[in-house]
């Protein structure tokens, strides 16, 4: 049995150790000062090809990348057959770099299985993280640089290399602002590879951009000019004054030492920030706000269709890791829930103030239908809220009672699917599994699914509740690690939400080529971003009207036993 070593300086506890895992078997935890790692045990097969003559061992140099062409084949042990002309001798099968190992003939034994230690990053600091990041995916000669990266990384501790990144910039707004993990990456890009540099700073550049066009206080871009200079970094673009610097793109474009894709990216994002103040100046018109009309005059399917662009244009709009901080720092958020109330307030109200609420519950109904076909579950379970409000719940002479069947049965496997029941089980298998990224259906106007927001706000809320965001570091008490576990749980809610909006813009992308192919214009180039479905003016201003919005709990109460009293006790 073959052990690889632990780090120096670093005490093992087997205490409160994880569940088993496939493949592997939990075996301690290594406690550092500044990171706390979960160490597990698995067990390693090799295979062997004994048609071999020579004696001695070669390394197969490996492409820049760190994997093989082979790699792929190796993984693939156990579901097929494997082709022993790829190998030439006792392959490792789990490392990135191929290994040959020649044998002699009358050499009858061999090395047939280890177990070799997985060390899976728990807890740390940003400082640790971010070197982890850095420094564990360079090549194998830049091993010595950090103490705790062993020779030959298992596939299985490379992928959580970056899955630990795609969890750090998903997550790190609840620990640090945008400006401050800036300096710590620069802190760590001498020691590391210019390449993983580079890679690292172009992903936080295009998966999140707001990051660097968001205006930072003139504290903080003092701060960051300060920490560029104690690293000897020279801006390329001269300035007397720090104020010049007001966001991080534009410190980004005046560093010496950058990739050209990265400054290319930089530059393109910086370019878009100037068009989009200019939009956002032209569709002001379209929140101005009017008088309201009668449901039944507009057609169900119509009205569907608007609520869903209504959705669309804030779903797409929604950035996902702002929700970890919850509604109530985030404005598009504070929207999406506002929204949401309201159209439950017009359901309730055009109901109770309609000379015909049976005909108008109905219309509702056929409302929620279409947008069941629309996948649009928020807007869906908005409607469904409305009905089973307890002023219209109540109604079973002047409602219930006056709906047909056809439309009775479909209001119950509509409530059947928004119910909150076990955790609104039914729900989030529909909306991510059974729905989920499906293809989307143009001939009934869904563009993809629209989730109700507030099954994600509620498990984020959970997460956030049951676990810290720091633990304590045993071996430094001034040392507060960020809990990456929690973290984790948090990238997966966030990944959920991120898989949805793709579908969504690839179905607007593939809708208005196929438009355009139709009407035989010109296509627009492959990174222009797809537009979302413009609302009509006049619903816009009857949905946002200020008079329904006014409307208490207690005044549709009370317009309910208007209609309906309460039936006397015997």
């Amino acid at each position: 049995m073959i052990l690889s070593r632990s780090s120096p300086n670093s005490t093992v506890s087997s205490e409160n150790g994880p569940k088993y895992v496939p493949n592997r078997r939990f075996w301690c935890e290594e406690v550092n000062e500044d990171s706390i790692y979960a160490v597990y045990l698995k067990k390693i097969t090799y295979s062997c090809n004994t048609d071999l003559k020579a004696s001695s061992v070669e390394n197969v140099r490996s492409p820049k990348n760190g994997f093989h062409e082979n790699d792929n084949r190796r993984r693939s042990m156990g579901k097929g057959k494997r082709d022993h002309s790829i190998d030439s001798g006792i392959t490792r099968c789990d490392e990135s770099a191929n290994r040959r190992v020649k044998v002699k003939d009358n050499d009858g034994q061999c090395l047939q299985w280890e177990t070799r230690q997985i060390r899976i990053l728990k807890a740390a600091t940003l400082e640790h993280i971010m070197e982890y990041i850095l420094l564990l995916t360079g090549s194998k000669s830049d091993d010595s640089v950090v103490n705790h990266c062993p020779n030959g990384l298992l596939e299985e501790e490379r992928n959580n290399v970056s899955h630990v990144m795609h969890v750090l910039f998903s997550t790190y707004r609840s620990y640090c602002s945008p400006h401050e993990l800036f300096i710590i990456l620069m802190n760590c890009s001498r020691r590391c590879c210019p390449k993983q540099f580079q890679f690292v700073l172009h992903y936080w550049l295009s998966n999140y951009p707001d990051d660097y066009t968001t205006t930072m206080k003139e504290a903080s871009s003092e701060k960051v000019m300060l920490a560029l200079q104690s690293m000897s970094i020279t801006l390329t673009k001269p300035s007397s004054e720090v104020k010049e610097y007001k966001r991080l793109i534009d410190i980004l474009l005046a560093l010496p030492k950058i990739d050209d894709a990265v400054y290319r990216k930089a530059l393109c994002i910086f370019q878009d920030l100037k068009a989009s103040k200019v939009e956002n100046v032209a569709n002001n018109y379209l929140f101005a706000k009017g008088s309201s009309s009668c449901i039944l005059e507009l057609d169900s399917k119509f009205v569907a269709q608007q609520l869903t662009a209504i959705d669309l244009e804030n779903f797409l709009s929604l950035q996902p890791y702002s929700m970890i901080s919850g509604p109530r720092s985030n404005q598009k958020v504070k929207n999406s829930i506002k929204n949401f109330n309201l159209l439950s307030k017009h359901v309730i109200v055009t109901i109770l103030k309609s000379y015909s609420p049976d005909s108008v519950a109905s219309h509702w109904i056929d409302i929620a239908a279409q947008l069941r076909k629309m996948k649009n579950f928020n807007s869906l379970k908005a409607v469904i809220a409305g009905l089973t409000n307890e002023s219209i719940y109540r109604l079973k002479n002047v409602v219930w009672s006056k709906i047909s069947r056809g439309a009775m049965e479909m209001f119950v496997n509509l409530s059947t699917i928004v119910d909150d029941v076990n955790n609104q089980t039914t729900l989030r298998q529909t909306q991510l599994e059974i729905e989920g990224t499906a293809k989307a259906s143009f001939h009934e106007d869904s563009f993809g699914t629209i989730p109700y927001l507030g099954t994600f706000l509620t498990d984020l809320t959970v997460i956030d509740t049951k676990q810290p965001n720091y633990i304590q570091s045993a071996k430094a008490e001034d040392k507060k690690l960020v809990n990456l576990e929690k973290c984790s749980k948090q990238f997966e809610i966030i990944t959920q939400l991120q898989l949805l909006q793709k579908n969504l813009r690839a179905a607007l992308t593939a809708f208005h080529q196929s438009q355009q192919i139709n009407g035989f214009s010109k296509l627009p180039p492959h990174y222009c971003a797809p537009t979302v479905p413009r609302v009509a003016r006049l619903f816009r201003n009857w949905f946002q009207d200020s008079n329904v919005s006014a409307i208490t709990e207690n005044d549709c109460y009370e317009l309910s036993l208007s209609l309906e009293p309460k039936s006397k006790s015997k």
